[in-house]
């Protein structure tokens, strides 16, 4: 497990308990970890719908076939990417999200998008 924050020396959580991100958003492009979760807080929803970075995330996790885990709030920042969150196979809600994650790459999903 990677983490992944907006920018570097930001930490992850409240009240200065943080964790320690690997990554930035813009410098840990999706395409590099196998699978991915899309788990921001509710109150940073709003920050990352105006971050270019976090879009594209998304949307190129979407494009390399990945599996993509997400919280329910999340789902605006799915909409600007251009990728539904309603019966698609390989996005799912963070309940059934490891369950599919054995599958490794939606492959099916490659028609689709080239």
């Amino acid at each position: 497990v990677e983490l992944i924050a907006l920018k570097i020396g930001s930490k992850i959580g409240t009240s200065g308990n943080g964790l320690e991100p690997d990554h930035f958003l813009a410098g840990a492009p999706s395409s590099l970890f196998d699978l991915v979760v899309v788990p921001p807080g509710k109150a940073e929803v709003d920050i990352l719908l105006e971050q270019a970075a976090a879009i594209d995330w998304i949307h190129d996790a979407y494009g390399h076939l990945k599996i993509i885990g997400f919280v329910e709030h999340a789902s605006p920042l799915f909409a600007r990417a251009g990728v539904s969150t309603i019966e698609e196979r390989g996005v799912f809600h963070i309940d059934s999200f490891f369950e599919c994650a054995q599958e490794h790459r939606i492959w099916d999903r490659e028609l689709k998008i080239r």
